[in-house]
């Protein structure tokens, strides 16, 4: 008989065996053609490659594919399918009823949005456990393709067309074609004109160190000198000048005149001796308006900044006619008010001199007495405190006050005090009047710079 030796498939002989061939021999024909599918489809235990129809699932990442017969449960092997969907990213793959298994790449990464398009033929390998991508949206660019979306190209060295100068289009750029245009290469030569300007005709460029006038005119007076050396700005405008250290120039200083009046024009003198410029030595640091108030709280901010503080009160007069002033201070967050938590020295001139003491202990601070709350009168004073931060020593207040009494009386009075509760830090001053609220007033705290 014709008995053809078979390894793989494509050894088998169509022809054989012949109707001449004895039948007991037809068992070593089956047996090659078992054999050529084994060694053929080698490590191939279930179907090999099936066919189905596809339809979206829950969401355009499911991807549901129908063959026939249903397979009972998942094998190694392909599936392939046109999808009627693209994918909008991680995407999952279900033959027939079976549980879905993870869809990704060829790489085993999850899908990205458009691996898969719609009307793509797919192929994919099951190994097991998830199913890899062989085929989806991968192709090499063709004539006229279109891309979108966005495209890594991180690692890739991506060459194109150098194009011609003058070329404004769409093209990508090559870096033969950047160096070719760069602005470089059409400078004229810059030996001799270091800090010029760069000007041109319309054709030409060239270099010069005289700023032209023709295209820049300053609002008062002629031309502007040279770009270098000393210029002479009498007469001329500038906005918002600023200064710059020669050494260092991140060191730098501007001109503000936000808070010129507008129509205003000021005079800044410079008094003929070196002069160091810096904040005034009182420094507003808060203002409190009182209307009906029952305290005025001064507590922003009194720290170690300065090592004087002063308290200027202006117009402050009570509700209710013929009453004190008082003031307390702040130690450890909250304000003290004892019965002996204050000393205090005071003189007071009115028609008559007078004085007064209180040495074994007060529970405020007496700046004022009959205070009178009329519309035209209103008590000013001024308040130091030394040291309001230190922890060293007990705190004095120092004060002058000047006001009309209830009785119409002109009067000053200015003491001292010392808050008998330690040496803690002073961190708020509150003033209030023996009885009801203050009707108006006006205080500002200020940091007094020593130095």
């Amino acid at each position: 008989m014709a008995l053809e030796t078979v390894t793989y498939v494509g050894d088998l002989v169509a022809t054989n065996p012949t109707n001449q061939d004895q039948k007991q021999f037809g068992d070593n024909h089956i047996n090659n053609v078992k054999k050529a599918l084994l060694d053929s489809f080698a490590g191939w235990s279930g179907m090999i490659l099936v066919r189905g129809t596809e339809a979206q699932g829950s969401t355009a990442n499911d991807y549901v594919v129908t063959i026939s017969p249903a397979p009972a449960a998942y094998t190694i092997g392909l599936v392939m399918f046109k999808a009627t969907h693209t994918n909008t990213g991680a995407a999952t793959l279900q033959i027939n009823a079976l549980s879905a298994k993870t869809l990704k790449d060829s790489d085993g990464n999850s899908l990205q949005a458009g691996d898969i398009t719609s009307g793509a033929a797919v192929l994919a390998y099951y190994d097991g456990t998830d199913y890899l991508l062989v085929t989806g949206n991968d192709r090499v660019a063709r004539d006229g393709d279109t891309y979108t979306g966005t495209h890594d190209a991180t690692g890739a060295t991506l060459l194109v067309e150098t194009q011609p100068a003058g070329d404004n289009s769409t093209k990508a750029a090559s870096t033969a074609f950047v160096v070719s245009t760069a602005l470089n290469s059409s400078l004229p030569g810059q030996s001799g004109f270091a800090g010029g300007l760069l000007t041109t005709d319309g054709t030409n460029a060239t270099w010069t160190l005289i700023l032209d006038t023709g295209a820049v005119t300053p609002l008062v007076g002629t031309a502007f000198a040279t770009t270098t050396g000393t210029q002479t700005l009498t007469n001329k405008k500038l906005s918002s000048p600023g200064f710059v250290d020669a050494s260092d120039a991140t060191k730098q200083a501007h001109l503000v005149l936000s808070g010129v009046t507008a129509g205003q024009d000021r005079v800044i003198t410079l008094e003929d001796k070196d002069t160091l410029l810096m904040t005034p030595g009182w420094v507003a640091l808060s203002t409190i308006t009182a209307s009906a108030s029952a305290t005025m709280d001064f507590e922003t901010t009194i720290d170690s900044t300065y090592d004087t503080y002063a308290l200027v009160i202006t117009g402050i007069r009570p509700t209710s006619d013929n009453v004190s002033l008082y003031l307390r201070t702040k130690m450890s967050g909250s304000y003290h008010n004892g019965a002996s938590d204050y000393e205090y020295t005071l003189s007071m001139i009115t028609d008559v001199y007078s004085h007064d003491h209180n040495f074994s202990g007060v529970g405020q601070i007496p700046i004022a007495a009959a205070v009178g709350n009329d519309t035209d009168r209103g008590l000013s004073a001024v308040i130091f405190i030394s040291n309001p931060a230190s922890t060293a020593f007990k705190k004095r207040i120092r004060w002058e006050t000047d006001y009309l009494s209830a009785a119409d009386v002109l009067t000053r009075r200015d003491g001292v005090a010392i808050d008998n509760l330690g040496v803690a830090a002073i961190t708020g001053l509150r003033l209030l009047f023996s009885t009801n609220t203050i009707a108006a007033g006006k205080g500002t705290l200020f940091g007094i710079r020593t130095k």
